[in-house]
């Protein structure tokens, strides 16, 4: 396999993550039957592992952390606006004794809706973000399997392996050393043929 095809193949693979993560997480968050917030947390747990199972490497763990941030910083965001709405709402009422009490009862019950907000998708980033660790890890152990099978290769206990894919080598015997997993790569080659990473 050359550069070029590992490349796309990374790229569809997360492409496929993501889009079945949502996929899952709107489908069960949809259909949940108890109550929306488990429905909601749960579909984001699913899909989070989703990600990380089917995600290259770990790369949707990385993924998982960029959209746990985006949605926990517009859930802050989204939040903090209502709870000013609930300040904003009490201050504009008038001042008689039974229009003060239900302004201050719905005021109360935008504050909670805004702080259960902010935390719920505190939560939400956090879970996202280790069930797709998990994902990953599993997902790592199961491709990995695949892969010395597809190969043939067995692999003995105790040895280190560093690649799967031994590197063509130039007549001269000159190769360059992947960083990261340390594979020996051809003197041409722009990306790890065991790891993917670049190397130039």
């Amino acid at each position: 396999m050359n550069n070029r095809t590992m490349k796309r193949n990374r790229i569809l693979s997360n492409i496929i993550a993501v889009l079945g993560a949502i996929a899952i997480a709107a489908i069960i968050a949809l259909f949940a039957t108890s109550d929306t917030i488990t429905g909601i947390l749960v579909g984001t747990v699913v899909g989070g592992f989703f990600l990380g199972f089917i995600g290259y490497r770990y790369d949707g763990v990385k993924i998982a952390a960029i959209i746990a941030f985006i949605g926990t910083v517009l859930g802050i965001i989204l939040g903090v606006t209502i709870l000013k709405g609930g300040g904003k709402f009490l201050a504009g009422t008038n001042s008689t004794l039974v229009t003060l009490g239900v302004a201050l009862g719905l005021a109360l019950s935008i504050v909670i809706i805004g702080v259960i907000l902010i935390v719920l998708s505190i939560i939400g980033g956090i879970a996202l973000i280790l069930t797709a660790l998990i994902g990953a890890a599993l997902g790592e152990l199961v491709w990995k399997d695949k892969k010395s099978a597809i190969s043939g290769t067995t692999q003995v206990v105790g040895v280190k392996r560093t690649s799967m894919y031994p590197a063509k080598s130039p007549s001269n015997n000159a190769y360059i050393v992947c960083p990261y997993c340390g594979a020996r790569n051809n003197t041409e080659a722009t990306f790890c043929v065991n790891y993917g990473a670049k190397l130039k």
